[in-house]
């Protein structure tokens, strides 16, 4: 089990969807919405995440390139509690479409 905090919402429709979260190391993770109150935590590169920030690569492109994947929830403190997954146990409808770019600041 990992506990990450929440650190900026990224994107938010009727609840946070997508999440910029961080651990005690201030590594960043990605949380992303997949079903009511359940989140995907994807572990990705420095760079690659940077690259999403910033609109050069889009959220499939995270999933695709990452192989650590955590299930989650939100608990009503901002932190997420997450339990390691594989990728092959993904469901299909979990992954996002292709073309869902964001253009942030560089954190």
């Amino acid at each position: 089990m990992r506990v990450l905090k929440a650190k900026e919402i990224l994107y938010f429709y009727d609840e946070a969807q997508i999440v910029l979260a961080v651990c005690q190391n201030q590594q960043r993770y990605l949380c992303v919405l997949v079903e009511d109150n359940n989140y995907l935590v994807i572990k990705n590169t420095k760079e690659l995440l940077n690259d999403f920030l910033s609109g050069k690569v889009d959220l499939l492109d995270l999933y695709n390139s990452s192989n650590d994947f955590h299930q989650s929830f939100m608990d009503n403190k901002d932190q997420f509690i997450c339990f390691k997954t594989c990728k092959e146990d993904l469901k299909q409808d979990w992954y996002p479409d292709k073309g869902f770019f964001l253009n942030k600041e560089l954190l």
